[in-house]
């Protein structure tokens, strides 16, 4: 696998959901910027482990409720390269396949 990037991460969530997180893609990169973190690096301190924490509360959509958001998430892992999984109803984990 290629070395992890987290503003891959960033832009990849971008491009699949920054229309549905808000409609100036501007304010939508604010609200991933203010969601994703490294795992060591995650305020919650979810997975450290983790190569990246995401917190959906704050606009970044899920998918625990949703099968097409959660199918959406498994593009986004897929062009990346990582597994990305549910940790709770809240917040989702990436790890290495």
């Amino acid at each position: 696998m290629a070395k992890f990037n987290l503003n891959r991460l960033k832009s990849a969530i971008l491009n699949e959901f920054g229309g549905y997180i808000s409609e100036s893609k501007e304010r939508a990169m604010e609200i991933i910027e203010q969601s994703v973190y490294t795992g060591k690096g995650d305020p919650g301190q979810w997975s450290p482990d983790a190569l990246a924490v995401i917190h959906c509360e704050s606009g970044v959509p899920h998918g625990y409720y949703n099968h097409y958001i959660g199918e959406r998430w498994y593009k986004v892992g897929d062009e990346l390269g990582v597994i990305i999984e549910d940790y709770n109803c809240a917040v989702k984990c990436v790890y290495e396949l």
